[in-house]
């Protein structure tokens, strides 16, 4: 009878007290392995939609650079076809007036003349002092 008595006062209620503790630490367990999965699913997606952010970077860039070689090789076109209409501007000045040396005409510049530079005021100067 001792022993039953000792069961009931201290090993039942000890027993009770274990087994709440054990449920109170399984509960708790459960919901850091939730958690630790609701973040691992949230970290994988955010890896993906990483990646996919940088596959439409890398496609944009690789875009703005064909653009870019695109406008490269016409502002060269444009440069050469500028050679060459400088080039065939010239021949036509000699052609039709002569060579330089051997120019004459209001035209004519000087060598101590340079032309004006197109936005300088040079020449409204010049209009500027005539009509004065």
């Amino acid at each position: 009878m001792p022993f039953l008595l000792e069961f009931i006062m201290v090993i039942a209620p000890g027993g009770t007290v274990v087994g709440f503790l054990g449920r109170l630490v399984w509960v708790k367990y459960e919901a850091s392995v939730t958690q630790l999965r609701v973040r691992a699913v949230r970290t994988e997606a955010h890896l993906e939609a990483a990646d996919h952010r940088a596959l439409v970077a890398e496609g944009t860039a690789r875009e703005a650079l064909t653009g870019m070689n695109r406008a490269l090789e016409t502002t060269r076109a444009i440069e050469l076809v500028d050679e060459k209409v400088a080039g065939l501007t010239r021949y036509l000045v000699d052609r039709i007036d002569g060579l330089a040396e051997q120019r004459r005409g209001r035209h004519v510049l000087s060598a101590e003349d340079t032309p004006p530079q197109i936005g300088s005021g040079q020449r409204q100067d010049q209009e500027h002092k005539e009509m004065s």
